[in-house]
């Protein structure tokens, strides 16, 4: 029995309000925003602009991970703007882990792509990564790949709406490492997503941002998920019903 288990990052608390970006996002308009992490798996899901996104970006500056992604130290980490403003609770604070921005993924790998040429060392730079430049892939496949190589180590895993860069067979190959990871259990991971295949991960904490507030809920209760289950059903019959009308897309 290992003596810390995941969830590490047990609380995220809110301390007060302040005025401006990133600061007057949606979740933290009320003052009150709360977040207690049960689970080794924790979903979060909300419309675009809720703050799902800011609040893992809140996570991985306290962390010391940069703003592009990465593990802690790996270069220069973000100034961390979430000091004073929120108060975060561990069981053990982990070292290592893995910040995982699908959107900028790229400039990760062109970094980690210059420190093996700068340094001299080439192949050894990319030995957690595969053994070679995530460049020599495509996007999806240095993705899985570098989440492969660093899940079985453990840590703090934030991974930032991962279905932009995964084919849906590649999504439940990233869910089987999910559960290698679980079974280990030296590994906690926090996952903002809008993918219904995800959300539906077995025994994940599912968080829905409803009115800047964030709640617990079932997957068939998020709108996500009921959405994509009317389409498909009947997926001309929807679009047509739905969203056209008079050949114009209703906004």
């Amino acid at each position: 029995m290992l003596k810390h288990q995941p969830p590490f990052l047990r609380r995220i608390e809110q301390r007060d309000k302040r005025p401006g970006y990133p600061y007057d996002v949606g979740l933290f308009q009320s003052g009150q925003f709360k977040l207690e992490f049960t689970r080794p798996v924790t979903c979060i899901v909300g419309d675009n602009g809720s703050g799902k996104s800011t609040l893992l970006e809140a996570i991985a500056a306290h962390c010391g991970f940069a703003e592009m992604g990465g593990t802690q130290n790996f270069h220069r980490a973000t100034p961390d703007w979430s000091e004073g403003f929120l108060r975060f609770s561990w069981s053990i604070k982990r070292r290592q882990g893995f910040y995982c921005r699908a959107e900028a993924f790229y400039a990760f790998a062109t970094h980690l792509e210059e420190m093996a040429k700068d340094q001299n060392i080439g192949p050894i730079m990319y030995v957690p990564y595969g053994g070679k430049s995530l460049h020599d892939r495509s996007h999806g496949e240095a993705f899985l790949t570098t989440l492969s190589h660093r899940l079985p180590a453990g840590g703090l895993f934030l991974l930032d709406e991962p279905e932009a860069a995964l084919a849906p067979e590649r999504l439940l190959q990233l869910m089987h490492l999910f559960k290698r990871a679980e079974a280990a259990q030296n590994a906690q991971l926090i996952i903002v997503t809008h993918n219904p295949l995800l959300m539906a991960y077995p025994g994940a904490d599912l968080r829905l941002i409803v009115k800047n507030a964030l709640y617990p809920v079932a997957l068939h209760e998020i709108p996500h998920f009921k959405l994509m289950q009317q389409f498909y059903a009947d997926p001309v019959g929807f679009i047509e019903t739905e969203f056209w009308t008079d050949g114009g897309l209703v906004p």
